[in-house]
């Protein structure tokens, strides 16, 4: 598939080459794995399409990141063990890989809040892939939360930024 949509403007391309690198990352040549290559090509026609290009790179990161090993539990607390029920917010700690209840963490720099939509969102994401986004609406604050999220949980498992982390 060429893709054409993604020539369309240097944000998408962006976007494009950030997932591409993402994969490259998580998934080297000399560890092939064939279904991210499906993950891939389903948010690369996403964007070509024009669809939420905004969300597809942090979609496709949850999914990636899952995909390779560095899904977040987001089924209970990390440190008292209670399970999430989806009510109130919740902690995400990075060193953790997980979420923590506000009774047991505080809401810091390094561990960022999530409402229980974002929760959600993130479950959904992990459950339906992409497939998912399409039903289901996003607003800016879900946005906003799951980005440090993100930035925090690929920063500590992966050791480094993707250069073209930048552009986004």
């Amino acid at each position: 598939e060429a893709f054409p949509g993604l020539r369309s403007s240097f944000s998408i391309l962006s976007k494009a080459a950030y997932m591409v690198e993402l994969t490259e990352i998580l998934f080297p040549w000399e560890l092939p794995d064939p279904g991210i290559y499906e993950i891939l090509v389903q948010g690369l026609r996403l964007l070509d399409k024009g669809k939420m290009p905004d969300l597809i790179p942090q979609a496709f990161e949850f999914i990636a990141m899952s995909h390779g090993g560095f899904k977040i539990n987001l089924e209970k607390c990390c440190k008292c063990g209670r399970t999430y029920a989806g009510e109130g917010a919740a902690v995400f700690k990075p060193d953790k890989g997980a979420i923590a209840c506000m009774k047991c963490s505080q809401v810091t720099a390094v561990s960022p809040r999530l409402s229980p939509e974002s929760v959600r969102f993130i479950k959904m994401l992990y459950t339906e892939s992409f497939s998912g986004l399409e039903k289901s609406t996003i607003d800016e604050k879900i946005l906003s939360e799951i980005r440090p999220v993100l930035k925090l949980h690929r920063e500590y498992h992966l050791g480094r930024e993707p250069k073209t982390a930048c552009y986004l």
